[in-house]
C-alpha cells in the first residue's frame, strides 16, 4: 500500500496543499510546511491505530493523554495540557485540521475486500473501479485545547463512496481499517532490532538477517551486528562495542535500516537530513524485493519538490492552492 496523493488543510505551516506523490518522494519547504505535511500524514494514519495517535499527541506536546476508542480504532482524546498547541493550526478559532489521502491498495489488502463483496453487493461496483481507497479524516479540538476528536469524513473505494458514520456504515469498514495504521513508519525504529530477536515469529529473524546484511554492505558499512541486552553492538574480534560506541551516524544508520526492514510498515516516512550516498539506497528500498517498503517519502533531505511553490496569484497566501508532484524532483 502507498499515497499517490494527499490533501491538507488547516494547518499553519501549509494551511491548504494538494501533493501527487510518487513511490521515492522528496519533499522541502520552510520548517513549518515540513512539519506540517508529515504531522498531516500522520494524522490520517493516527485515525487507524492508537499507537500512532500517542505517538503524534506526543510530538504535539500533549501530556496526560486519555484516547477514547470505537471498537479498536481511535475516536478522539483528552489531555491536561499542551502548551502552544494552538499556533498548530492556520485558524486556532475555527480548531479543525482536515487531511484526505488516496491509497494504492495492495492485492492482500485489496482481496480482503474483494472477500467481502458478496455480503455487500456496493462493493462489486467498487470493486471493478480498482484498487484505491480515498480516506479523509478530520481532527477537531475543543475550545481550551484539551481534547480532540477525530472523525472518517470520506470513505471511497474505486471512486464509490461508502457511509462513514451512523447506522448505514458497513460493518466491514471499521475492521478493514482497523489493519492499516501500523503500515506508517514516521522516523528511525532502532527499537524493532530487540522486538525483531526476542520475537518467536520465524519471519522476524529471517528480516533480522536482511537488516544485518543490510547494515554491514554499502552504503553503511557497519559491520558485523548482534542484538544485545540493551541495544545494538558490533562484533570486533574478541569484543561486542556498544552502538553509542561508534557514533552519531551509526546509530542513524541503524534505525535507518531498521525502519526499512524491521518496522513492518508499508510507507517509511523520513525527517531531516539524511548522508547523500544513503539516498540513492533508501529511494530503491520502495521496490526492492527483499524490502516490505512500498514507498519512502523524505521530507526536509535536500533537494525535492518545494512545499510552498507555486502558488497562485488569484488567492492569498495563506489560502493558496499547490498542487503538486512529488516525483523524479531535484
Amino acid at each position: 500500500m502507498y499515497i499517490e496523493q494527499l490533501e491538507i488543510e488547516g494547518f499553519a505551516g501549509l494551511p491548504f496543499a494538494q501533493l501527487a506523490l510518487e513511490r521515492f518522494s522528496r519533499l522541502r519547504g520552510s520548517p513549518r510546511a515540513q512539519v506540517a505535511v508529515s504531522d498531516a500524514i500522520h494524522l490520517a494514519f493516527a485515525l487507524l491505530d492508537e499507537g500512532l495517535l500517542q505517538s503524534l499527541l506526543s510530538r504535539w506536546g500533549c501530556q496526560g493523554v486519555e484516547v477514547e476508542k470505537e471498537g479498536s480504532l481511535p475516536k478522539g482524546a483528552t489531555w491536561k495540557e499542551a502548551p502552544g498547541l494552538g499556533s498548530l493550526l492556520a485558524v486556532p478559532s475555527e480548531g479543525l485540521l482536515k487531511v484526505s489521502l488516496l491509497l494504492s491498495l495492495d492485492p492482500p489488502l485489496f482481496g480482503k475486500i474483494r472477500a467481502k463483496a458478496n455480503r455487500d453487493p456496493r462493493l462489486v461496483e467498487a470493486i471493478g473501479g480498482g484498487s484505491k481507497l480515498r480516506l479523509g479524516v478530520g481532527a477537531r479540538f475543543g475550545p481550551a485545547f484539551d481534547a480532540m476528536s477525530l472523525d472518517l469524513l470520506t470513505l471511497e473505494i474505486g471512486g464509490i463512496s461508502f457511509p462513514a458514520q451512523g447506522s448505514e456504515r458497513p460493518e466491514w469498514l471499521l475492521p478493514l481499517l482497523g489493519g492499516m495504521g501500523r503500515r506508517l513508519q514516521r522516523g528511525a525504529a532502532p527499537e524493532s532490532w530487540g522486538s525483531a530477536a526476542r520475537s518467536w515469529d520465524p519471519r522476524q529473524h529471517h528480516a533480522l538477517k536482511r537488516a544485518q546484511a543490510a547494515a554491514a554492505a554499502p552504503p553503511f558499512r557497519l559491520g558485523e551486528l548482534r542484538v544485545l541486552p540493551e541495544g545494538v553492538g558490533r562484533l570486533e574480534a574478541e569484543a561486542l562495542v556498544p552502538l553509542r560506541q561508534l557514533g552519531s551516524e551509526a546509530e542513524l544508520a541503524v534505525g535507518l535500516v531498521g525502519a526499512v526492514h524491521l518496522g513492518g510498515a508499508d510507507v517509511l516516512l523520513w525527517e531531516g537530513a539524511i548522508p547523500g550516498p544513503w539516498k540513492p539506497w533508501l529511494g530503491r528500498q520502495a521496490e526492492a524485493e527483499a524490502s516490505p517498503l512500498e514507498q519512502v517519502i523524505l521530507v526536509g533531505a535536500g533537494a525535492g519538490l518545494n512545499l510552498e511553490e507555486p502558488r497562485l496569484p488569484a488567492q492569498s497566501a495563506g489560502s493558496a492552492v499547490r498542487v503538486l508532484s512529488a516525483g523524479k524532483v531535484g
